[in-house]
Order: C-alpha cells, then structure tokens, then sequence
C-alpha cells in the first residue's frame, strides 16, 4: 500500500476534524490527531484543553516502536478556533529506517503520559515507502 498525502487543509472554513478526547491518569483532558503521515512527513497536532499554552512533547511511533519525539509548537492556522495559540502541530520527516517497501503501523502518543493520539478518521494507519 503506498501512502498518499492527507495534510490538514488550511480551509478555515471546512472546520478541524477534532479526535475524541482522552484522559490521562491525572486528568488532564487532550485533544488532536495524526492527520499526515506520508513518505516525506509524519504529524498532526494535540493540545489540552484545560491548559491550551501547555508544552506538549510527542512520542512517534512505527510498529509500537518510538522512533521520536517533538514538541507540538507548530503554527497551525487551522486550530485558531481552539482557544490559546494555533501553534499545536507537530511533525517530523519520515525516517530512512521506514523506507524498507514494508508495511509500519504509525502512531503517536503524548510523552509521559502514554495516551494515544488517534490516527484522524479515514486515514489509514499503514505506511509502505520505498527506499530511497
């Protein structure tokens, strides 16, 4: 299976596709998605609702595995409804270790925390890339 593009679209007006939100065990209550996961790029955004200036730290993942972690700091303009800040993107460029022609179940969570951050509804989890 190859992967296409699914980046956010920057249309204010198509509204953010907004994940259920979860709970971690301290009650903090998080919201966001990974809505690009690409042979070029891995990302999404996440933030807190009870604290929306809040410093998030991501942990990417490749088969249950982490291969990164980023802090959730990147404009998005598209967030700007949420409250605070838009800057709640993160992203990182896909490594060369997943550029095997295999297929890698991608995921994200928050660090710390272990709560996941859900793959945004109707975009597939799998990545295949090619080597490069």
């Amino acid at each position: 299976m190859t992967a296409c593009s699914n980046e956010y679209s920057s249309d204010k007006s198509a509204g953010v596709p907004l994940s259920p939100e979860v709970s971690s065990g301290r009650g903090t209550r998080y919201g966001g998605a990974v809505d690009t996961l690409t042979c070029d790029t891995l990302g999404g955004w996440v933030w807190n609702s009870g604290n929306p200036t809040e410093e998030i730290h991501v942990e990417m993942l490749s088969d249950g595995k982490l291969i990164d972690t980023v802090i959730a700091n990147q404009n998005r303009p598209d967030l700007r409804n949420l409250g605070g800040t838009d800057n709640y993107g993160f992203s990182i460029k896909t490594p060369v270790s997943l550029m095997d022609n295999q297929p890698h179940t991608m995921g994200a969570r928050i660090s710390g925390e272990n709560v996941p951050i859900e793959v945004r509804n109707g975009l597939s989890d799998q990545l295949t890339c090619k080597p490069k």
